[in-house]
């Protein structure tokens, strides 16, 4: 029987208004003379000084113009200036180009002194000291807990970073994403990248990270961290759930380990291709055997960046069906079989066995496609989802390694043993992932324990499974009743008497103590309950499941009714089974564009949380929410020298 609850789903189908700061990334570059994409000194210490001089022109407006419409006017276009600049990831000098002096003369009466490249990074810059304020503010009071992903970056120039993002549940029940750091480090190393997110965690007053989300190659970053939370005693369940192991870098490298086996099959089709997109020529002649062949298809083939396994399959999976067309030509074009002797090492033209692998490596590249692009979903995917692809991969390798296709079986068995290697033991599957599931009303503990049935042969393997998640189900819900059971009465007012008595406050007493029997009750009502809170969702009826289910509305909704499970779940659904979303096809690449990698570190950071935050799905902060906000840190508010903004080679 369906709850209640979940048919409210479509009538608060609209969410509240939060009050998160929205911001991300973008931004871009430098106060100087740009020939060529090469950024140039200033020829001179004068245009320095005019810069500065237009620079200083946001403060003596603001100070001696602040009744004049005309000057707020100004100061506003010149902040929604700064805000496009980042959003689009322009580059500071856009102020020079002669398109914009026309539009900003448009704009009306004072606007004629167009902003300075200093100007205008001077603009990104507050904007992102404002709204990182807001957030951090946000995250103290309001967020119960935040979920980490840590990303590897580097610059055109080799300079290394590392990206610190937060995911949580806000207090509408919506997921979030905000990029907390964008930080230089000196290397990739495991123990320099923990050293970086301990500041970061430091400087945002974060305490309490519940997960922290890295690839398959960096767990020794997790064991840098748990020592330091551990001495701020910041670790749910002694941290034994925080690692979370990045799945799509995973499958990444299963998927790039099976391109290389098969490289001279790929190639041989690859250069197949590059005949026939070479010249209109064999384009044409192409179309000719297409029409032949009685092949229909909206589209024709096409050529993978190399770089990218998702291009390399989408290649592949149009390339498989004009198999016949490709036979083809090189039975009767003369041109196809003399371009693959034109070169010695031009592999091809591609053979009956080629294909053959190729076809049944397309079967496979497909569910992994389809995988990884959920997981880029970073801000609509939540951990019970990812929960289904994890065993929809693992379900459907059990299930090829007894193909009756012997090229099937035998890659199948290739790329399972690979898989295994870094997903099949044990400890390397986080349970949270499968708590998720269970928090989810259409599924809960037996589903879970059914899958594990099916995907785990092994009776021992499975057993022991099956006992790690209840186990952790259960010690997640003896930690999180602590918490509900030291909650503050909601009206402290109306009950001040009988609440000093129950405390253990005498009249005339200097100290409180607790009260013995009301905590060997509570303890009692924790532990003893022969009907918990967490059993009576464990046995009531599953929730129907229908296309426009939303597993966070639904918990929306019945807070109130699972209070300690309420709790767990906005922290267990924020959890990421990805760290990467925007580059989850090609996680070495994220590399910085080489306008950012020539501006100063702050400035980076500042562009690529600002984006982030600017993009971010909902609606700002209101000011007045926010009246005590901390100082900057010390050098971080004395900014006068261009450097801090522009860059001068």
């Amino acid at each position: 029987m369906a709850d209640r609850s979940s048919e409210q789903n479509e009538e608060h189908s609209q969410p509240e208004q939060s009050s998160i700061p929205c911001q991300d990334t973008g931004a871009s570059n430098d106060n100087v003379d740009q020939i060529q994409g090469e950024y140039q000194p200033e020829p001179s210490s004068a245009s320095c000084q005019d810069a500065n001089d237009s620079a200083n022109d946001i403060g003596s407006t603001s100070d001696s113009d602040t009744d004049s419409s005309m000057g707020e006017n100004i100061l506003e276009y010149e902040r929604t200036l700064a805000e496009y600049v980042i959003h689009e990831g322009m580059p500071f000098r856009l102020a020079n180009r002669s398109g914009f002096e026309l539009f900003w003369d448009r704009l009306g009466p004072g606007c004629n002194s167009i902003p300075s490249e200093l100007t205008i990074a001077k603009h990104c810059f507050n904007l992102f000291r404002e709204e990182s304020k807001k957030l951090k503010e946000f995250l103290e009071k309001s967020c119960s807990g935040v979920c980490l992903a840590a990303e590897t970056w580097t610059s055109v120039h080799d300079f290394k970073y590392v990206s610190l993002t937060a995911h949580f549940i806000d207090e509408h029940w919506r997921l979030q994403r905000r990029m907390l750091n964008f930080c230089m480090i000196e290397d990739h190393e495991g123990d320099t990248i923990g050293s970086t997110i301990k500041k970061c965690l430091l400087k945002w007053g974060i305490k309490k990270p519940f997960t922290l989300t890295v690839d398959d190659a960096s767990s020794d970053v997790i064991t840098h961290l748990k020592g330091y939370l551990k001495d701020w005693k910041g670790l749910m369940c002694d941290g034994d759930y925080l690692h979370v192991r990045c799945y799509a870098h995973i499958l990444n490298m299963v998927v790039t380990d099976g391109l290389r086996d098969l490289s001279d099959s790929i190639s041989a089709i690859r250069n197949a291709i590059r005949y026939v997109r070479l010249s209109s020529e064999g384009l044409e002649t192409f179309k000719r055997l297409v029409q032949k062949e009685k092949i229909e298809s909206k589209s024709l083939v096409r050529l993978d960046i190399v770089s990218r396994w998702n291009s390399t399959y989408m290649m592949l999976e149009r390339a498989v069906k004009f198999q016949k067309v490709f036979e083809r030509m090189e039975n009767e074009e003369k041109g196809y079989k003399a371009y693959f002797k034109e070169g010695v090492d031009k592999i091809g033209p591609p053979t009956t066995s080629d294909w053959s692998k190729v076809c049944a490596f397309v079967q496979f590249l497909k569910i992994f496609y389809d995988v990884t692009l959920r997981l880029s979903r970073s801000l609509r995917l939540t951990p019970n989802e990812s929960f289904h692809d994890i065993t929809l991969v693992q379900d459907m390798l059990q299930q090829k390694i007894t193909d009756e296709d012997p090229l099937i079986r035998d890659m199948a068995k290739n790329i399972k043993r690979k898989y295994d290697e870094y997903w099949g033991k044990l400890d390397n599957l986080n349970p949270l992932l499968a708590i998720a599931v269970i928090l989810d009303p259409r599924y809960k503990l037996d589903y879970v324990n059914l899958v594990f049935e099916n995907i785990y042969l092994d009776a021992e393997v499975c057993a022991a499974m099956k006992k790690k998640i209840k186990d952790t189900l259960y010690r997640l819900y003896e930690e999180y009743s602590v918490l509900v059971v030291n909650e503050p009465p909601e009206n402290p007012k109306d009950n001040s008497e009988s609440s000093r008595i129950d405390a253990g406050v005498l009249p005339g007493a200097s100290f409180v103590f607790t009260n013995l029997k009301e905590k060997v009750l509570k303890k009692m009502r924790v532990t003893w309950d022969p009907k918990t809170e967490l059993e009576k969702y464990l046995t009531a009826d599953l929730v129907d499941d229908y296309p426009s289910f939303d597993i966070l509305i639904w918990w929306k909704y019945n807070a109130p009714k699972y209070k300690v499970l309420s709790l767990i779940a906005r922290d267990v659904l924020a959890v990421l089974a990805s760290a990467s979303s925007e580059h989850v096809f090609r996680p070495r690449e994220r590399v910085l564009e080489e306008y950012k990698s020539n501006l100063p570190a702050k400035m980076v950071e500042a562009l690529m949380c600002a984006k982030n935050w600017l993009t971010a799905k909902s609606v700002k902060f209101s000011d007045g929410d926010f009246n005590q906000h901390e100082e900057p840190e010390e050098g971080d508010s004395d900014f006068d020298d261009d450097e801090v903004y522009l860059v001068f080679e």
